[in-house]
């Protein structure tokens, strides 16, 4: 693992949202030559198996089923731990176990893999690279943990999916400064106009349901923004909101009260958080409605 600078088929599988592409570009930082590759929980497992035993392998900020950990197991005992995983969601804390797997659920999954690479690259070129983006790290961890101290980090959250990943790992890894150009303010003043209209159409939208231990359930035929529809809704009254992408077939939960979304994520092969969490699904959602035990509140 040395020489992992010097390696040409160095894999990065990282998680597609603001704290797996923070990720990446930290990797890339002390690793300019690896592949980056975005990843959900539907083909994690696929994409670990296919440069299994071909590559070296950094997965950041998502985990893999237990067939494929006992996979990896294998495989690093024979290459000698060249697959590493790097987490901090709740539903991956049995992957300690591993010695392979370095885990923290106090710290985004950014965090948790510049830490270890600080600790690993302490007296060179790269630990100096690395320092230039700490600022980045802070933020991905103050939006992933929830913290909201920084009012910035929800703007570079939103500027990632403004951008697109491959967009917005080039312009930080071109320049690592926080601080946003006029250009890329407006861009955010723009689409923010555009998510509180979308916003308050979501909530004109929603529709309520009781599952089958009577809880309330808002539903929503859309992911973006998740969080902020739950935040502007702030009903005492909905105990998790439940959000649906039919077209890519991606779930996300949201909560403020005692559900546990990673849970009900998990029954479904997700994971996630304690009050935010996903899954993919490949189903209609009347399908998932019966299957759930969902019954529609008039």
């Amino acid at each position: 693992m040395e020489n992992l600078k010097e390696e040409i088929n160095l894999i990065i599988l990282t998680h597609s949202d603001y704290d797996g592409i923070s990720a990446a570009i930290i990797g890339k930082v002390v690793y300019p030559n690896a592949k980056v590759e975005f990843c959900n929980y539907d083909d994690i497992n696929e994409k670990v198996l296919e440069h299994l035993g071909k590559d070296v392998i950094f997965i950041t900020d998502i985990s893999v089923n237990e067939e494929v950990a006992e996979k990896i197991e294998e495989n690093n005992s024979q290459y000698n731990d060249c697959v590493l995983l790097f987490d901090h969601h709740k539903t991956a804390k049995w992957l300690t176990k591993y010695n392979w797997v370095t885990f923290a659920d106090d710290k985004c999954g950014a965090r948790v893999f510049y830490e270890w690479l600080m600790d690993r690259y302490t007296d060179c070129e790269a630990s100096e690279k690395l320092a230039k983006y700490i600022d980045l790290v802070t933020y991905a961890n103050d939006y992933d943990l929830w913290i909201h101290k920084y009012p910035l980090s929800k703007k570079l959250n939103m500027l990632a999916y403004e951008y697109g990943f491959e967009r917005f790992m080039n312009r930080f890894l071109d320049n690592p400064d926080c601080t946003l150009t006029k250009s890329e303010e407006l861009i955010l003043e723009l689409a923010n106009e555009r998510k509180m209209k979308f916003i308050e159409e979501q909530k004109k939208n929603m529709k309520l349901y009781k599952d089958n231990q009577g809880k309330t359930v808002a539903v929503f035929l859309s992911t973006q923004h998740a969080g902020e529809v739950r935040d502007f809704i702030n009903d005492d009254n909905i105990d998790y909101y439940l959000f649906f992408s039919l077209n890519k077939g991606i779930a996300s939960l949201r909560t403020k009260g005692e559900v546990d979304c990673s849970e009900v994520a998990k029954m479904f092969g997700g994971g996630g958080h304690t009050k935010a969490a996903g899954f993919q699904f490949k189903f209609d959602l009347d399908s998932f409605v019966r299957e759930y035990g969902l019954v529609e509140r008039l």
